[in-house]
């Protein structure tokens, strides 16, 4: 039955301000409903320019939606406009939180690289290598994560340009932004603010037990050049998770903690805040995210210094003959395989503890080269020699793999304005999720509702250059 015909029969005397339509093949929207949002909303969207002309467009399109689901009653549309919008937002978000619990959407997986250095073997076989294989299977976003590149000593010279080339070697890499959303971490300035709020709520104990932290400290010489985001930084990375709401976050070994710890604010959060968000009837406003782990079928490989089997190849390390580099040229890959640590053994065998630099060669070979079983290459580079005929097969199945990313990372290049649209348009996305999870926050946390129009947001694009307001371009 019509909307119409339910409010007459409820309400004779409000019969007449609910019209039904003509049809049943028409939305079951009252015609005087969009009319009075319309009216009500106009002088709003002129002053408010695009950005809430765009949200009123939606507030109808969902009101259309609700009512065709018999989400809306008549109750709710006898009310004022202001009450009636309210209701359908709060009904969109009940019906958004249902379908994200529902098994046939996909799984949403954040992860990120920082822009410091050139990426390399180790980025690409431990991580963005397993995102290109699986972006089909989940709903991935990969970030740039430039405000965690600055909690120790960076080069601000460098800092934009490695930016752009991170995301340029995402692209060369194999990752689709038709099937995934890629965009700089700083573009969407809800990052820094929802790390801010996590923090306020975040035991100190919790990060003085974060081993990395023990470990960059550490390394650091100078006491002055130990930051305080660097002791917080965990607390920003459980920000950049929990922002999205992601379900799964791929780590490895020495990240989980970290996500351990985004698990454990989530947590608290919910709990602190549980009351007051079940008052509103809203479900929790943050996930406690998993580990999304791949196994050695995928071909993963956790890759280790070529200086030192026992400590992961990094971009901060020293020496450049510790790493390959994604855009090491071939003379220079087969040069830092030549001269990498290896041991005295000839015969070359798999998870021998003692013998960690032969275990990390093999596993990126094994990785490189169809992830074949392990006693199979033992048994072919036992009869091919030892160390002498082995490097050189690892040099050519490592140039092999490059080869093709590096072409394809200088075409990415050439056409800058294509890599910063992707990002602007990734960045974009990324913002209306993040955005809808910063508001709940703040409204879990008593802050006042931010005055139509005053948001950061809106007159600050994903570039993060001001962009004037409609009167001001009039001018």
């Amino acid at each position: 039955m019509l909307l119409g015909r339910r409010c007459a029969a409820r309400d004779p005397t409000k019969a007449a301000d609910f019209p039904r339509v003509a049809s049943a093949s028409k939305s079951m929207l009252p015609l005087s409903f969009i009319e009075v949002v319309g009216r009500w909303s106009a002088p709003r969207v002129r002053r408010g320019g695009a950005a809430l002309s765009c949200q009123w467009r939606r507030a109808a399109g969902c009101a259309t939606f609700l009512s065709r689901s018999r989400c809306l009653t008549a109750a709710t549309l006898a009310g004022t406009p202001a009450r009636a919008c309210h209701t359908i937002s709060s009904s969109l978000r009940h019906l958004r939180a249902s379908i994200s619990s529902s098994p046939s959407r996909r799984q949403r997986v954040f992860s990120g690289v920082q822009p410091t250095g050139a990426l390399h073997l180790g980025n690409y076989l431990g991580a963005i290598r397993q995102w290109v294989t699986h972006q089909d299977l989940f709903e991935n976003w990969f970030c740039v994560v430039d405000l965690h590149a600055i909690t120790v000593p960076h080069d601000a010279q460098r800092l934009a340009e490695d930016t752009m080339n991170t995301a340029a070697m995402y692209l060369a890499c194999g990752i689709d932004p038709r099937r995934c959303k890629i965009f700089v971490q700083s573009h969407v300035p809800a990052h820094a603010e929802m790390a801010w709020l996590l923090n306020c709520l975040t035991p100190m104990s919790w990060l003085e037990k974060m081993t990395q932290f023990k470990d960059k400290r550490a390394k650091l010489e100078d006491a002055q050049s130990i930051y305080v985001g660097l002791f917080t930084y965990p607390v920003l990375m459980a920000a950049d998770i929990l922002l999205y709401r992601a379900e799964r976050v791929p780590v490895g070994e020495d990240q989980r903690q970290h996500l351990e710890l985004a698990r454990d604010v989530a947590r608290s959060f919910n709990h602190l805040y549980g009351k007051r968000i079940k008052r509103q009837r809203q479900p929790p406003v943050f996930r406690e995210p998993e580990a999304l782990a791949w196994d050695e079928s995928s071909g993963v490989a956790r890759v280790m210094s070529l200086t030192d089997g026992t400590s992961k190849m990094s971009k901060s390390a020293a020496s450049d003959m510790s790493r390959i580099n994604l855009l090491d040229d071939a003379d220079t890959v087969r040069s830092k395989i030549k001269r990498c640590k290896t041991d005295a053994g000839r015969e070359l065998v798999f998870d021998d503890p003692d013998r960690p630099e032969c275990t990390n060669l093999l596993n990126v070979y094994r990785a490189l080269t169809g992830s074949r079983p392990k006693a199979e290459i033992e048994d072919v580079l036992r009869q091919s020699g030892g160390w002498a005929a082995f490097k050189p097969l690892l040099a050519e199945a490592i140039v092999t793999e490059l080869a093709p990313i590096q072409r394809r990372y200088r075409e990415v290049l050439a056409d800058r304005g294509e890599l910063q649209r992707i990002l602007r348009d990734g960045a974009e996305a990324a913002a209306e999720i993040a955005n809808e999870t910063l508001r709940r926050a703040r409204g879990a946390m008593g802050f006042m509702e931010r005055v139509p129009g005053a948001e950061e947001a809106r007159s600050v694009g994903a570039s993060g250059v001001r962009t004037p307001r409609p009167e001001e371009s009039a001018v």
